[in-house]
């Protein structure tokens, strides 16, 4: 029971990070196309 616990605590982490880094991915997207609409 315990490693699984682990083994859930490591999927949350590893699905956080994956939303935060599509969500920088997409900012960096909205920024470059202000750039070039502003350009």
């Amino acid at each position: 029971m315990q490693r699984y616990g682990k083994f859930l605590k490591w999927m949350f982490n590893l699905s956080f990070l994956l939303l935060k880094m599509r969500e920088l991915t997409q900012n960096e997207h909205k920024i470059t196309n202000f750039i070039h609409f502003n350009a």
